[in-house]
């Protein structure tokens, strides 16, 4: 075998192996569907138990003010309306499923345009899906806990808890508990897995393959799966630290929509330029860019700017016993484990 057939033979080898890889990543994320699917419905199935009928669930958030899908005002400072929803919900959409790098890696492995668009069209109806069933599992949430909020009596110190004290409190002793959180933890791996690699490719193909490519004894062909390993572990380390920051937070959800509206508005907006116009240059657009990530940041986080009305929250239904703001007592409560294990007696 020659220098030539030796590579084309290395080469097909490769192409073998990552067919591999890529057919065994995608039957974990089939699994990890499941697993997500499985949790969200065990959550709606109890709630139904519990409350008859969708309709019951849904006149308690209508009670509550919890649902207003006719409010066509057009403040902008008011944050759920119509035109916010419509707009921002838009060029969300738009940053998350045309131009984000991982979509788009994805899309670079079909094989035709048509199987794109026809891959974007043919999710299009599960996104949505998925959407209006999260939205009533909240439903459910906020029904299970409409008498005796469990902020307002310092049960829990954020929203983001409110999953897993419903989780502890309805299923416990099933094993119902751990298929939700299992399916908790597929949702994070299927969405960080992709973003790991997607960040290692680019940093290997627009930031280290352009400073040796002058290099003649640096062999990257070679060593470049090795390279993005090393890329893409490195990136996971660092997901992690910052990942404690997350005990800070008051709104992951929330603080997660700020900064896709912040990185996202420009990135489409330097997309739209690209696609509409081709007389910019590389600097203009990277100055266009920059001012866009400025004024979102002031627009998101800036001051002065009005601060965020909350609806009303109710603790009439409460069996644990509150003498003081900050002392929650445990008598003549039917919780008094679960309230043990998560620290508070």
């Amino acid at each position: 075998m020659n220098k030539k057939e030796s590579r084309w033979a290395a080469a097909q080898a490769r192409i073998r192996t990552e067919m591999k890889q890529l057919k065994d990543h995608n039957t974990t994320l089939k699994e990890e569907a499941i697993l997500m699917v499985a949790a969200l419905f065990s959550i709606i199935f109890s709630g139904l138990s519990k409350f008859g009928n969708f309709r019951n669930i849904i006149e308690i958030a209508e009670r509550n003010n919890r649902i207003d899908f006719m409010n066509f005002r057009s403040d902008l400072t008011v944050r759920h309306t119509w035109l916010s929803t419509l707009i921002g919900g838009t060029f969300n959409g738009l940053f998350l499923k045309a131009i984000n790098q991982v979509r788009i890696q994805r899309y670079l492995t079909m094989k035709d345009y048509k199987s794109v668009v026809f891959s974007v069209l043919f999710s299009w109806p599960f996104y949505t899906l998925l959407s209006f069933t999260i939205c009533f599992c909240g439903l459910i949430i906020f029904a299970n806990y409409e008498h005796c909020d469990s902020i307002s009596t310092k049960r829990i110190s954020s929203p983001d808890q409110l999953l897993p004290l419903y989780v502890l409190e309805t299923f416990r002793g099933s094993g119902l508990a751990g298929v939700i959180v299992s399916g908790i933890f597929s949702a994070s791996l299927s969405s960080l897995s992709p973003l790991l690699n997607s960040l290692a490719a680019v940093t290997l193909e627009n930031y280290i393959k352009p400073l040796v490519k002058n290099c003649k004894n640096c062999k990257l062909e070679t060593s470049s799966s090795v390279i993005s390993q090393i890329l893409a572990g490195m990136y996971g380390i660092i997901c992690i630290l910052f990942s404690l920051l997350a005990l800070k937070i008051k709104s992951i959800m929330e603080t997660s929509l700020t900064l896709f509206g912040i990185v996202g508005g420009p990135l489409v907006g330097v997309y739209s330029l690209g696609m509409f116009s081709p007389t910019p240059n590389e600097m203009e657009t990277i100055i266009g860019f920059i001012a866009g990530i400025l004024s979102c940041t002031w627009i998101s986080i800036g001051q002065p700017r009005p601060k965020p009305t909350f609806l009303s929250l109710r603790t009439d239904g409460c069996n644990i016993l509150i003498l003081s703001k900050y002392d929650v007592y445990c008598e003549r409560s039917n919780d008094s484990l679960l309230l043990t294990q998560l620290g508070i007696c």
